[in-house]
């Protein structure tokens, strides 16, 4: 798993005296930090504002359009090709050890397997011969590392935070009146104040024993990393707290992945419509 120790440089970056946590460490940064290989060198990633004031800086010189330090140990530039993220997308999903932003080992797969070079292939093997595994130690550490708060929101952060995203995942959003008169409760899940998920709940047809997940969804730049998971865990606790006897949920037939996660934690289909599976829990 990952060791620190593993990772040649660190202590050259730190001692540039940049703030670190608008530089991602990537590449085979990365991949020493999970032992698949050693580092010759510390590639970064940097914001904008960043790679401005490393251009002023002596301790740098261009190599090319990257900037490099004189004994060529740190590299660093603010565009990176084959990734249409920007560097703040991959900090927030970054690995975050002693302070030391690492690009998550999935988008260094994912920036390996666009490159494509010989070199690339060699380390995609290596890196999906690691996931699969330590899948399950990967997923509770990711889990941990996620660190995420649930905070209960009302609708002015709902029309400021999560319209949009409620609009993506389900075509649907609600309105002011609505927001009151039908919730219970409102829960969003954050990482560092940035919203990943959120989910709501209400009595179904008014039945004081049956709280119904009305919305329950995932940032999809998120997905992958157990935070479904997460949500669901809190909504049944969230229903429980209200003494509610029941939870039910509606899911589209087609959501597979969903409706797997649902009967994992104890959902049965109870009703099914045309296009979509009612689904209980007893609590």
């Amino acid at each position: 798993m990952k060791n620190i120790k593993n990772v040649k440089y660190l202590d050259k970056l730190k001692n540039l005296g940049y703030d670190l946590d608008n530089i991602l460490i990537v590449g085979s940064g990365t991949m020493s930090l999970f032992g698949l290989k050693s580092n010759n060198d510390i590639d970064l990633w940097v914001t904008k504002k960043v790679y401005a004031k490393m251009l002023k800086d002596s301790r740098f010189s261009p190599n090319g359009k990257m900037l490099e330090t004189k004994d060529k140990l740190i590299e660093a530039d603010y565009n990176f090709p084959c990734v249409k993220d920007k560097v703040e997308d991959q900090l927030k999903r970054a690995v975050v050890v002693n302070g030391f932003y690492f690009q998550s080992l999935q988008d260094v797969l994912d920036w390996k397997k666009c490159m494509n070079r010989p070199k690339d292939r060699e380390h995609v093997k290596m890196i999906e011969k690691y996931m699969k595994t330590n899948i399950v130690e990967s997923y509770l550490l990711e889990l941990q590392e996620l660190n995420l708060i649930f905070k209960e929101f009302d609708y002015s952060y709902y029309e400021a935070n999560l319209k949009n995203l409620d609009k993506q995942l389900f075509d649907s959003t609600y309105d002011r009146q609505s927001f009151r008169k039908w919730l219970v409760k409102a829960i969003v899940a954050l990482i560092q104040q940035t919203p990943v998920g959120f989910y709501t709940l209400k009595s179904r047809n008014n039945n004081p024993k049956i709280c119904s997940i009305h919305s329950l969804g995932v940032e999809p730049k998120y997905r992958g990393k157990g935070i479904g998971q997460k949500l669901i865990g809190h909504a049944i606790k969230t229903c429980i707290a209200f003494n509610f006897k029941y939870v039910d949920l509606g899911v589209d037939k087609d959501n597979k992945i969903a409706i797997h996660l649902y009967m994992k934690n104890g959902f049965k289909i109870i009703e099914e419509m045309k296009t979509r599976y009612i689904l209980r829990k007893k609590l």
